[in-house]
Parts: C-alpha cells; sequence; structure tokens
C-alpha cells in the first residue's frame, strides 16, 4: 500500500531542554558555503528556527532578517541574537515588499513544506533582487540516506535528486549558479543517533566539540547526502 502524500507543511517539534540556540556542526557547515553571499549583504534567513545560523555567522558583516513560523524558536532565536529583526511568520505570507533583499537563505527548510515548494521558492524569488541569490539547502535523495533518515519514512521529510530541484528552481524564475552534494558516511549514520538524543536525552550530539570537527570535515569534498547550492533571479 503507497504511503500516502502529506500535502501540507509540517512543523518540527520545539523541545526547550534541546533547542537552544547554539550552533552544531549542520549550522557550521551552512555558514561556510554561504559566506561568499551573505557577506556585506542584505539577507533574509527563512526558517532560523532558533537562531543558530545567526549565531554561527554573527562575525560576518551583514543586515540579517530572519522569518521563524514557530513562536517559541522565533522568541529564543531574537533573544540570542538582539541584533537580528526575528519575525515570527511564514514563506508563504512574507511581510516584505518585492526586491527587498540581496540574498535569502533556505537552510534545510524546503524538504519541511509538502507539495507546496513551488509556491515558497516564487514567493522567495519576488524578495530578491533581479540578480540576487537564493542559497539553499536539502537532503539528497540516495538510497542509504533515505533508509538511516528517520523522519523521511514517518513524516515525509522530503529528499530531492538534483534535477528536481534544478527543475523546480527553474519553473520558480532562478538560474542556477552552483550545486554540491556534502556529507559522506559519519553525516548519514549519525542520523538515528541525533534523533535518540533529541527524544530521550535532549542532547544533540552535532554539538559535541569533537564530534562537531568531524562532522564539518565529512563534509569537506563531493558527497551524498544534502545538495547545497546557490541560484540566481532572473530578471
Amino acid at each position: 500500500m503507497a504511503r500516502p502524500e502529506h500535502k501540507q507543511p509540517h512543523q518540527l517539534v520545539f523541545l526547550e531542554e534541546f533547542d537552544r540556540p547554539e550552533a552544531d556542526g549542520a549550522h557550521f557547515v551552512e555558514r561556510d558555503y554561504a559566506e561568499p553571499w551573505i557577506r556585506n549583504k542584505r539577507v533574509l534567513n527563512v526558517g532560523c528556527w532558533t537562531g543558530n545560523f545567526e549565531l554561527a555567522a554573527a562575525h560576518l558583516p551583514r543586515r540579517l532578517v530572519a522569518l521563524e513560523i514557530n513562536g517559541a524558536a522565533a522568541a529564543v532565536a531574537q533573544r540570542a541574537n538582539p541584533t537580528v529583526s526575528v519575525i515570527n511568520g511564514d514563506v508563504f505570507s512574507l511581510p516584505f515588499r518585492e526586491e527587498s533583499f540581496d540574498t535569502v537563505l533556505l537552510l534545510a527548510v524546503i524538504e519541511h513544506l509538502g507539495n507546496r515548494e513551488m509556491e515558497a521558492l516564487r514567493a522567495l524569488c519576488r524578495t530578491l533582487r533581479p540578480g540576487g541569490h537564493l542559497i539553499l539547502s536539502t537532503p539528497h535523495k540516495q538510497w542509504f540516506y533515505d533508509i538511516m533518515d528517520v523522519a523521511h519514512w514517518l513524516v515525509d521529510h522530503r529528499h530531492y535528486s538534483r534535477a528536481q530541484i534544478t527543475s523546480m528552481l527553474v519553473q520558480a524564475g532562478f538560474r542556477l549558479v552552483r550545486l554540491d552534494v556534502l556529507g559522506r558516511t559519519l553525516a548519514v549514520a549519525s542520523i538515528p543517533f541525533f534523533y535518540l538524543g533529541k527524544y530521550l536525552l535532549r542532547a544533540n550530539i552535532y554539538r559535541n566539540p569533537a564530534f562537531r570537527r568531524l562532522y564539518v570535515r565529512d563534509h569537506q569534498g563531493r558527497g551524498y547526502k544534502d545538495i547545497y547550492l546557490v541560484a540566481e533571479r532572473q530578471g
């Protein structure tokens, strides 16, 4: 029997003891990838959660606005990042004028949007100035990752092929600038331990300093876990 399609976005569960604003290994990977497109730019980070990326990128000169649909997570993000404007809202009702930003970040978010990915991408395209950039990360469709990602089976945490994500971007009005697939065996094999730590121990293994270094190193060079890309708004 086929698994039913989840057509609406699903929200993460906020756990106060677990969801602290400290950056973990994934946020440092995201920061390093996005840095050339956020330095000295006006940036919108969509789905900032508890402001982890903002803390990882705090040393970079930029004007940053963050958007988060979960009110509790947005409140944590604002307290942790007092110089950042954190707005409690969602990507489908963006409270910004068109062409407001140089760069939009959509990091580990699109896979949670159900069948509304195109709606979100088109809305974000409108918020960028012509020639502005979208920095996106999302799970890559690969058999080992498909098996190890528990959320992929339980809550339709979506995985995408290169062709799928590229096609969506072009339809939304973007031109692909670069696409990389990063993360190897350590990053994928650790996923069940991440979930066990989160829901049983309220501990994030990716924040452990030693494991964080290994995680970042595991994302250097070609991999198969996550798609990271840069796309430019056309027109």
